[in-house]
């Protein structure tokens, strides 16, 4: 998934693999230490989700890749800690067969987020690849909705200010120093005086 794209940090894609082969060697010679399998492992996570915030090994460019490795990475250890939740309380069933409605929540809540990351992973693929259809796709709807609105409170502003200009309790003055012609096609120039009451 990682394509590091600043040059100084070409050996995050060795902290990567490093931690594919170590996660994978816990999953598989992991079996003697337990539930502190688990545990090991969250933590792993846990230093790598930081390491990643700190480092950014996707460079400023690259937000939406730096989004989704945290998010994924997030989700992988919430998916270890409700592992831990579920060896404590195997089936979600306390001591006397009764089903815990928290456990089956916290079941149900992991496994929208990991369905959820995997749509996230699969609709950043395809905007990377047809990355100019979207981006212009996105600013035509920009300029449809934001922009049109920013544009009405332009116009408004100005249609305000120049209705202020012309009242009679307004004085306005510019810079003696500037080309009149310029100072008369720029309003902006000029500074408003009203009396105060």
């Amino acid at each position: 998934m990682t394509s590091v794209d600043d040059p100084k940090r070409w050996w995050w894609e060795i902290t990567v693999t490093i931690r594919k082969i170590f996660v994978a060697a816990i999953g598989v010679f992991g079996n003697e230490m337990g539930e502190m399998q688990v545990h090991v492992t969250a933590y792993v996570m846990v230093v790598v989700i930081v390491l990643t915030a700190v480092i950014q090994p996707f460079g400023k460019k690259h937000i939406l890749l730096q989004f989704l490795e945290l998010v994924t990475l997030l989700a992988t250890w919430m998916t270890l800690w409700a592992g831990t939740v579920f060896n404590t309380y195997p089936r979600c069933e306390n001591g006397s067969g009764e089903t815990i409605e928290w456990c089956d929540t916290l079941s149900i809540t992991i496994g929208i987020i990991d369905i959820s990351c995997v749509v996230l992973f699969i609709s950043v693929i395809v905007y990377y690849k047809r990355e100019k259809q979207c981006v212009k796709c996105c600013s035509n709807l920009y300029e449809k909705t934001i922009g049109v609105r920013r544009r009405r409170t332009i116009v408004r502003k100005a249609s305000n200010r120049r209705l202020r200009m012309e009242s009679k309790e307004v004085s306005s003055f510019a810079n003696p120093t500037l080309d009149p012609e310029i100072v008369e096609n720029t309003q902006e120039l000029t500074i408003e005086m009203t009396t105060v009451e």
